[in-house]
């Protein structure tokens, strides 16, 4: 015979631990775009104080701000220019990606 009153109180409890845990993340994610915030503010505090300089030296830390010039490959372009090369040269990646958002 199933006992209600025990699967009730299942039920409830897992709500309960569903409802702690979604307030213990919405307060972490706060807290982590509060530090974003202030990690941000520090890093252009220390921008503005270097200046021009590349390099810069303080007790235990060293931070280095330069340029870092990169290139890449237009592949919209290459893709609708000359298709017969974007297929000859395209490679197919594959991944998970783990998501979190609120419902």
């Amino acid at each position: 015979m199933i006992n209600i009153v025990f699967i009730t109180k299942k039920i409830r409890n897992v709500i309960l631990n569903v409802a702690k845990c979604h307030f213990c993340r919405t307060h972490t994610l706060k807290e982590i775009a509060e530090l974003e915030t202030e990690k941000k503010q520090i890093e252009q505090e220390v921008k503005l104080a270097m200046g021009e300089h590349e390099l810069a030296v303080s007790g235990n830390y060293r931070v280095s701000w330069g340029n870092v010039d990169s290139t890449r490959l237009d592949t919209k372009r290459i893709k609708a220019e000359r298709p017969e090369i974007y297929a000859d040269y395209a490679t197919v990646s594959h991944c998970r990606r783990f998501e979190v958002k609120a419902a």
